[in-house]
């Protein structure tokens, strides 16, 4: 079968890399002259095992999560077919500092915690593999309280306690670079890279997609079926095949700070401030550092069908001056109050991705929609497939799921 995918972030290129195994051929479509260069490339890119959401009482999103991460890199090394030498691009392992005015206590937080161990326990009981990312986590705790020589980094004016876990995250770059090398490797997916996708619309054969390259010239492709991974471009073309959003959803665009440690922070962990407000900085060992402090970042929220063209040029590494250095600096100031002396960080890019999730409130909302991640997947409509990832994490989960609908 000849499939047409659309969007070449981690989603689009992971449900090409499942469906060429079961036989299909794909051409495998983006705007951008590369793979994975909008909102893929601009997270933190963390494969995520279920500690963020415990704002989520019904443990569906951390369950999902967590067997999403169990996922991931067994199913890309099967699919590159390649063992991948994950630990050249991972980070420290994160932290997770519980902030002394946080949404959930910290026994609450520490009964969700006990609560992922078990399902985790639970899943390798029961026969399954638990690689993550290189490692075997088999008969291993998940999270466990921090040793003093980790918590001496951070202030006790804003952690009231400090735990260590095993997630990780992955250096985008050096990820899309490995998976560009390797989709050019397979002759049954052709890439398009600098097509614009304008037109979705039914044909008697199937599906006829159309739009312009990048230099203006229309450009056209047919197909019997249609996967479309668009990330903020999603419902547009959703709509034009006549399928309404299924509930209420928010697109927020959300800036990032990447830069160098001072040398005397050599030793630092990745971690994550839990449970609001807050963020995250992720460390890795031969790369630049990643900040996101969510207050200072989150700089735009939109509930249109798509997002504002105003946004584009943060998402594509031109952020206005004036708003990267307002970023950088109340970022870093912010993170300062928690690990002292941090603000000497050098930076050296502020950009943004847009994050689309089901809700209608931001996460100071207890209630909000936006601590519930489980109502995500693909939905099928006649050969035409609608994937929302909902979490870079769950790419490679939804892929296989789709391929094996697909058949």
């Amino acid at each position: 079968m000849r499939v047409l995918v659309l969007g070449a972030g981690i989603q689009g290129v992971c449900a090409a890399l499942a469906l060429r195994q079961r036989g299909h051929h794909i051409t495998l479509i983006d705007r951008m002259p590369d793979l994975m260069l909008r909102t893929s490339l601009r997270n933190e890119g963390k494969i995520h095992l279920g500690f963020v959401y415990a704002n989520d009482a019904s443990f569906q999103t951390s369950a999902l999560l967590l067997r999403a991460a169990l996922k991931f890199s067994p199913l890309l090394d099967e699919w590159l077919e390649m063992q991948v030498d994950w630990r050249t691009m991972i980070s420290t392992p994160f932290v997770y500092l519980v902030a002394r005015d946080s949404m959930l206590s910290a026994e609450k937080l520490y009964a969700h915690y006990a609560r992922l161990q078990d399902d985790f326990n639970e899943i390798t009981a029961a026969g399954h593999d638990a690689f993550y990312l290189g490692n075997d986590l088999r008969g291993k705790m998940l999270w466990q309280r921090a040793d003093p020589k980790i918590d001496r980094w951070f202030s006790a004016k804003h952690a009231a306690d400090c735990i260590e876990t095993v997630e990780l995250a992955l250096d985008r770059e050096k990820f899309r670079t490995l998976l560009r090398a390797r989709l050019a490797s397979f002759p049954e997916i052709e890439t398009r890279f600098g097509h614009s996708i304008e037109t979705l619309e039914r044909t008697a054969q199937g599906f006829r997609v159309q739009g312009t390259r990048a230099d203006g010239t229309p450009w056209h492709a047919s197909a019997e079926t249609v996967v479309n991974c668009l990330w903020d471009g999603r419902l547009v073309f959703d709509q034009q095949l006549g399928i309404a959003p299924a509930c209420a959803f928010v697109m927020r665009l959300k800036y990032r700070v990447v830069g160098e440690l001072a040398p005397a922070f050599a030793g630092l962990p990745s971690f994550t401030m839990v449970l609001g407000r807050y963020g995250d900085i992720v460390v890795y060992p031969n790369a630049p550092s990643y900040f996101s402090w969510y207050p200072a970042c989150m700089r735009g929220w939109s509930q249109t069908i798509a997002p504002p063209v105003e946004w584009d040029a943060a998402c594509v590494g031109n952020a206005p001056r004036e708003i990267s250095e307002h970023v950088a600096r109340e970022t870093l100031a912010a993170f300062d109050e928690i690990v002292p002396g941090i603000k000497s960080s050098r930076v050296g890019l502020v950009d943004a991705g847009v994050i689309y999730s089901r809700g209608e409130t931001d996460i100071d909302d207890y209630a909000s929609a936006l601590h519930r991640r489980y109502e995500i997947g693909f939905s099928a409509h006649d050969g035409y497939y609608s994937v929302d990832t909902g979490k870079f994490t769950c790419a490679p989960f939804f892929a296989e799921q789709l391929a094996l609908q697909m058949g």
